[in-house]
């Protein structure tokens, strides 16, 4: 009996009822206690004469059950026998249900077991069907169907953009057996979603390998072998639902997948959807492909990189071998569901690739990234000048509504994250400040330190704004109290997700917080829908509403969301504001409005917020004094008594994240920003040396006026100087030549070629006036090229073919 025989058969027995004996790889036998090795093995301890010869050797940070094909095969024996105890359960409680078949009229048929995929019969192009809608929902062609509904069949050809990530999903599962396959006992998965459409999208899946072992580009052609073999060898994706504990069973050897099962469960929920692709079974709600046959030929593996996955704030699920934080491989890829989807996505990402803001940033010294900060970017002066004229444009919005600015710490004390519930729901997202000596740094106050607090960086504003509030006694009188925010906030993103400016660690929020009165809720909820549309529309971008719900982890009672819920809808209403519906997606805290846009690679960004809030005003005890006016709808009282009432929180953001928001503005512009947002306004060309120290003074006039210029005044043609000023994307040249000395007449040229002789004033007050044109009603698009338009063409491609 070999060492690895023996060490899979020690893996499913205890370690009590067994004596063995073993051969090591030299042929001696070695007489032992089985408990003994099992807890060398789980401890990662060579000791004694117990060698697994280094490859049967587990080293920290595995345990021995956390590594085996024989944990597995029985992951795919549990599934199975799972799979027809869950298929004779939907079958005892199938009932007759109505289905509509979109464009084919109405069937009778069973509910619980009849799928989707049993309806194709008659539909034109079934071929090419890869998902359904039910009721609006992506569905499994596989998966039963449970009441009566309406089903809309999505073929690859003509709902792309709706199965994008679908695909991209069921991809990360293909993927994640195949490395399943190539390092067997090696390698221990942990999660594999898809990516966010555009950009590069696809997805990945990462796992940790044992001994350090790193994934290189050297083993993606092995990889793809067994991607392959799946593909034709036709498995299906098989999905059931189970209740956590059999889930836990069925993943009793990956504390990953354990770690998730309890997060799930803390949120009170009982059953969850496993799936099954060959030999591979995932927790995962779905949906995918109905085969990986659809993705053969079509899965590219792109890029390696690695992540750290940390136990912080998740100890208990920690086993003991492991170290705080566990080094993941992960491998990157893309799936489509046929080969000319691919051919036209690859054209797409070829000519879009020149607008990517990671580009643009760094082709215009705006920002900087470096691996010493990852995912907090270093603005340089001419992206500090975008972020300002971004902020300048808010504050004189600002005033216009009546907000106060305030500038809150950065680090606070877990006790205030606790008031807030942050530390119970949003822990594991922040960055802990580790405990230090008073005395080490200096700071000690009257002998003690304080090294036993343990602290937060703030990754919202709301829980300070609350401090502020409370400050000092408020009466109803100061109600509506508007305070908005812009110091930096600090999310623990994770590494692997960080993505220029709009995956970041350290961001800018045009944040505020509105403590107003009930009755004051949907006047100024209507007046922050205003402050969207006025902003959005000079920026220029296309966006849509989105109510979110109370979801599965929450505060406060059932009651005071559905009010909260139904004043939202009815703002909505009112306004004339078309919106979609996103049950459970709501704050912990408060339902909220979010506003969606979608920018050239088709991606849609949650930007702007608005989200109620009655939970915060209790946590931190925050009144008003109520004088009991009549027209106050909160109490009806006497107007001689004096009470105390609670405000409510409108938590509120319109740009978002500003990095993200430049981001936006860098790709659908292609760079060429509008003037009131520009870095560059005006470049200033010498024509010879006789005029450097007139273009040096025009220059200093031009900013005495409030307009950036810069003098280009290098000795160069004054050809080659005009093309680097358009490279550079400055909004207008102005050319200084012996001539224009002498006349005081500039040819001033605009960078789409327009060219007009104005002098210096008349100049100043044209690019002020567009300049300035920011504050008022009409849209400026951003002059120039559009990315979107190739987008559209080359997609439109797609149906053609």
């Amino acid at each position: 009996m070999g060492a690895l025989s023996l060490h899979r058969s020690l893996l499913l027995l205890p370690s009590s009822l067994l004596k063995v004996t073993s051969a090591s790889a030299s042929g001696r036998f070695l007489n032992t206690n089985a408990s003994s090795i099992c807890n060398n093995v789980h401890y990662g301890m060579n000791g004694g004469t117990v060698d697994w010869r280094n490859r049967h050797t587990f080293c920290h940070p595995f345990q021995a059950r956390y590594a085996s094909y024989d944990a597995r095969n029985r992951r795919v024996d549990l599934f199975n026998s799972l799979q027809t105890k869950h298929a004779q359960e939907l079958a005892s409680i199938a009932s007759p249900i109505k289905v509509k078949v979109d464009g084919h009229g109405s069937l009778k048929v069973d509910s619980h077991v009849t799928a989707p995929g049993m309806l194709l019969r008659g539909v034109s192009g079934k071929a090419k069907v890869v998902a359904c809608y039910v009721n609006g929902q992506l569905w499994d062609l596989r998966r039963p169907l449970v009441e009566s509904c309406t089903v809309k069949f999505l073929q690859w050809d003509t709902h792309w953009d709706d199965l994008m990530e679908l695909c991209w999903h069921s991809g990360a599962h293909v993927v994640g057996a195949a490395m399943e396959e190539f390092y067997g006992d090696d390698i221990l998965l942990c999660d594999g979603p898809p990516l966010q459409r555009g950009s590069k999208g696809g997805f990945y899946y990462e796992g940790h390998i044992r001994d350090g072992k790193t994934l290189t580009k050297d083993v993606l052609n092995d990889i793809s072998d067994h991607i392959a073999k799946m593909c034709q060898s036709q498995s299906l994706f098989h999905r059931i639902e189970v209740s956590v504990e059999e889930a836990r069973d069925v993943f009793r050897d990956n504390p990953f997948k354990l770690h998730f099962l309890s997060k799930i469960a803390s949120r009170g929920v009982e059953r969850v959807a496993l799936y099954r692709v060959g030999k591979f079974v995932d927790l995962c709600d779905g949906p995918h492909v109905p085969s990986a046959k659809l993705l053969q030929g079509t899965i590219s593996l792109t890029r390696t990189s690695h992540a750290d996955f940390s136990w912080n704030g998740r100890e208990s699920d920690k086993p003991s071998a492991m170290e705080g934080v566990v080094d993941m491989q992960r491998l990157y890829g893309i799936s489509f569901p046929h080969k000319k989807i691919k051919k036209v996505w690859i054209e797409q990402q070829e000519q879009l690739e020149k607008v990517r803001h990671t580009h643009l940033m760094k082709d215009l010294s705006l920002v900087l990234m470096h691996p010493h900060s990852p995912g907090a970017p270093f603005f340089l002066p001419h992206g500090v000048r975008v972020v300002e004229r971004l902020k300048q444009f808010l504050r004189r919005l600002y005033s216009e509504y009546n907000y106060d600015e305030v500038m809150t710490p950065l680090v606070f004390s877990h006790q205030l994250w606790e008031t807030s519930g942050h530390w119970e729901h949003y822990r594991e997202d922040m960055y802990k400040v580790s405990e230090f000596s008073s005395q080490e740094s200096g700071n000690e106050t009257n002998g003690k330190g304080d090294h036993e607090q343990l602290k937060g960086l703030k990754p919202m504003n709301c829980p300070a704004h609350c401090l502020v509030y409370k400050s000092t006694q408020r009466s109803y009188r100061d109600l509506p109290l508007r305070l908005s925010e812009f110091t930096p906030l600090h999310r623990n993103e994770p590494s692997g997700g960080l993505t220029g400016l709009t995956r970041v660690r350290q961001f800018h929020q045009d944040d505020a917080h509105i403590f107003c009165l009930l009755s004051q809720i949907e006047t100024e909820v209507a007046q922050c829908l205003e402050f969207v549309r006025r902003v959005y529309a000079r920026c220029g971008f296309d966006y849509y509403f989105a109510l979110s719900t109370r979801p599965k982890e929450f505060v406060g009672t059932i009651e005071a969301w559905d009010v909260a819920e139904a004043q939202l809808k009815r703002c909505l209403h009112q306004h004339n504001m078309p919106f979609k519906l996103n049950e459970q997606d709501g704050a912990f805290y408060g339902p909220k409005i979010d506003i969606y846009l979608r920018d050239v690679f088709r991606r849609e960004h949650q930007t702007a917020t608005i989200q109620l809030d009655f939970q915060l005003p209790q946590r931190f005890n925050l009144t008003y004094i109520d004088a009991g006016d009549e027209k106050n709808e909160d109490k009806k009282r006497n107007s001689e008594e004096e009470t105390v009432s609670r405000p409510v929180i409108i938590h509120r953001a319109i740009l978002g994240s500003i990095e993200r928001m430049m981001a936006l503005l860098l790709e659908n512009t292609h760079g060429r920003l509008p003037v009131w947002c520009s870095p560059r306004q005006v470049a200033c060309v010498s024509v010879n040396e006789n005029t450097v120290e007139t273009t040096r003074n025009l220059v200093q006039y031009l900013k005495m006026n409030g307009i950036h210029a810069e003098a280009l005044i290098h000795n160069d043609t004054i050809g080659k100087k005009v093309r680097a000023a358009i490279k550079e994307r400055f909004n207008y040249i102005l050319v200084v030549g012996e001539k224009e000395m002498e006349t005081q007449k500039y040819l001033v040229r605009h960078r789409d070629e327009n060219k007009h002789i104005v002098t210096l004033p008349d100049a100043v007050q044209a690019i002020l006036k567009q300049d300035q044109s920011v504050f008022g009603e009409t849209a400026e698009q951003g002059d120039g090229f559009k990315a979107s338009q190739i987008v559209e063409k080359i997609q439109a491609r797609v149906v053609e073919e």
